[in-house]
């Protein structure tokens, strides 16, 4: 091939990465814009709460230390666990504080982070459900259900109700899974 064709694709792909990343730029800068606007919550300028912890910190003992080194290199692995990219690390960030009903993230709808990472609100609820319905069963637990999560006799019923919706039958080009029950 022609260098000079592949130095324009390059600049092409260049140029429509640079556009997408602006593009959620603005997303995630309009979607804080209103959330700062309608709570009282506000961005952190210098000092964190997280310096102050650290600062009133004493030395403690070799065996704290330890301690506190395998829960944070736990809470490292387990954030990458979907993968290094800071957008996954960040998604799983604010699905888990949205679960656990932290504010910040609890005070941000599930529509309103979904468009800052370029998603729906289904795939924020999907997510969440992931994350806390199937990580927490491998570990032994019975499961926990966030605040606005419906429990699975809900879903069952929904599920059942929904079979005979005309929305749901099957349209030429349209892929439908083929669960029964």
């Amino acid at each position: 091939m022609d260098d000079n064709l592949l130095r324009r694709r390059h600049k092409k792909r260049e140029e429509a990465s640079e556009k997408a990343l602006d593009a959620s730029g603005d997303r995630i800068r309009q979607t804080l814009l209103r959330f700062y606007a309608e709570t009282s919550w506000q961005p952190v300028e210098n000092q964190t709460p997280l310096q102050t912890l650290i600062d009133g910190e004493t030395g403690g003992e070799l065996d704290e230390w330890g301690c506190r080194h395998e829960v944070l290199v736990a809470l490292l692995d387990w954030l990458c666990e979907d993968g290094v990219h800071p957008g996954a690390v960040l998604r799983r960030i604010y699905a888990v504080g949205k679960a656990l009903n932290r504010p910040p993230w609890s005070l941000l709808s599930l529509e309103e982070t979904g468009q800052m990472f370029g998603e729906t609100r289904a795939a924020m609820s999907w997510r969440i459900k992931k994350i806390f319905s199937g990580y927490l069963k491998k570990k032994g637990f019975r499961g926990f259900k966030a605040p606005f999560q419906k429990d699975e006799e809900a879903v069952a019923s929904f599920a059942k109700v929904q079979k005979g919706n005309r929305n749901r039958r099957k349209k030429p080009g349209r892929r439908i899974s083929k669960k029964t029950k």
